[in-house]
């Protein structure tokens, strides 16, 4: 855990939030508005991959057409509530399996391209 907290704290972070005044991590840039104007921009730099996390956010980008890839973590127990990421969408998405991978755990994870993505 310590490992993974320091090699978080030194990666560069953009936190989207309209209520937070601060984030409280190192390296860490606020953005209150814009966010799908802005991660548009941000695809169109060189560089590394975004990552993102949260329900909310997620879809807003889904619906926007600004993922292009998704890392889906399939864990060894069935829960039957919480949202469900995927139920904003009006159209199918066609992906392609690029990776899979099982962990000691069961956990799967599942690294799905869109079929549309160029990169």
């Amino acid at each position: 855990m310590i490992k993974f907290a320091n090699k978080f704290n030194v990666m560069p972070k953009i936190v989207f939030s309209k209520t937070l005044q601060n984030t409280g991590w190192e390296n860490t840039r606020l953005i209150r508005d814009n966010a799908i104007e802005e991660v548009g921009r941000l695809k169109q730099q060189p560089g590394k991959d975004l990552s993102i996390g949260g329900i909310s956010i997620c879809q807003d980008f889904i619906k926007h057409g600004l993922i292009d890839e998704y890392l889906l973590l399939v864990q060894p127990f069935i829960w039957g509530k919480g949202r469900c990421m995927f139920d904003i969408l009006d159209n199918k998405i066609d992906l392609k399996l690029t990776e899979m991978k099982k962990f000691k755990s069961g956990v799967v994870v599942l690294r799905y391209l869109t079929k549309s993505f160029k990169g």
